[in-house]
């Protein structure tokens, strides 16, 4: 899987133009794997940072809900959402009133490479999340 120059190209403008958060753009070609994520993931829940995970694809989905500490109490500032399950204009209007410290946009790199969404898209989720870090994974 890997992101076209355009799309880097572009993505690295958003990161420039972003307030009031942070955006982590992977490399060309070198987009994290699930164990990099949620070793993230970890690290954010033992700095107590609340966290938003938006899942783009069912795999993505269910590989975080066969994933052992999801079920570990610990994880309770851990919000693992479907982005399937709602129009984007509702996704917008619940990620404005959401204070995640981290979130995660799981499969955007293989989507956006594939095709299946847009960097328009993507960036009307990033724009709608009041601040924080933003990764696209």
């Amino acid at each position: 899987m890997t992101l076209s120059p355009d799309i880097v190209d572009l993505l690295y403008h958003a990161k420039k133009t972003a307030t009031n958060k942070s955006l982590a753009v992977p490399r060309a070609g070198k987009p994290p794997d699930f164990n990099q994520v949620a070793a993230l993931v970890l690290n954010g829940v033992k700095l107590r940072h609340s966290i938003g995970v938006l899942c783009l694809t069912e795999e993505a989905m269910n590989t975080w809900l066969n994933w052992p500490p999801l079920l570990a109490p610990s994880l309770a500032a851990f919000d693992l959402l479907d982005l399937n399950e709602a129009p984007l204009t509702a996704w917008q209007n619940f990620l404005g009133q959401q204070p995640y410290a981290l979130t995660i946009l799981h499969s955007a790199c293989a989507e956006l490479a594939a095709g299946r969404v847009t960097v328009s898209y993507i960036m009307a989720l990033v724009n709608a999340l009041p601040a924080g870090l933003v990764v696209i994974a």
